[in-house]
């Protein structure tokens, strides 16, 4: 294994992250909209901070998108950028191969994922029951905060079993390779 491949392992890993951080990001921000335009205080917001929001979250979604994107299916090219010529024929040595490193990779971010949304979970699931037993439920909102901390948790729980699959994906090792 070259030096070149580990930087290229890092930025896969690094495009992971960012991508599942748009997941993350990209459900607070459905709640957010639902919440601006559903509560029974929306007339106090002018309609144009509404848009602004909505927009600025659009744009934080689409360019790190952009760039999970990039840094994960375009590893080679910033690899090309940032090595010199001497780490293409340096040897590295590794503990594991690129398709572990790549499973540990995601069973890491999977299980990151799924441990910030269980207390969000827990906290939207005694809120929800509280505010049942007091009768100030309000199902325009409240439902979507649970629903989605469950999308959270949901996502982490199939990174985590489906990490090998995922990883199989990321390695795409040509045959005349390992001939």
């Amino acid at each position: 294994m070259k030096k070149t491949d580990i930087v290229d392992i890092a930025i896969k890993i690094l495009g992971l992250y960012l991508f599942t951080n748009v997941i993350y990001s990209f459900i607070n921000s459905v709640e957010t909209i639902f919440f601006l335009f559903t509560a029974d205080n929306s007339n106090s917001m002018p309609d144009n901070d509404k848009t602004i929001m909505i927009v600025a979250g659009f744009l934080q979604f689409t360019i790190t998108l952009s760039f999970a994107i990039f840094m994960v299916f375009g590893s080679k090219i910033i690899t090309h950028k940032i090595c010199s010529k001497a780490d293409y024929d340096e040897n590295a040595k590794l503990f594991a191969e690129k398709r572990n490193i790549f499973e540990m990779a995601i069973i890491i971010i999977g299980g990151i994922l799924f441990i910030f949304a269980l207390p969000e979970f827990l906290t939207q699931l005694l809120f929800y029951i509280e505010s049942n037993q007091q009768g100030s439920y309000d199902a325009r909102f409240q439902d979507r905060f649970l629903y989605a901390s469950i999308a959270k948790i949901i996502i982490g729980f199939l990174l985590i079993n489906f990490n090998k699959a995922l990883s199989g994906i990321l390695v795409k090792e040509k045959k005349e390779k390992q001939v």
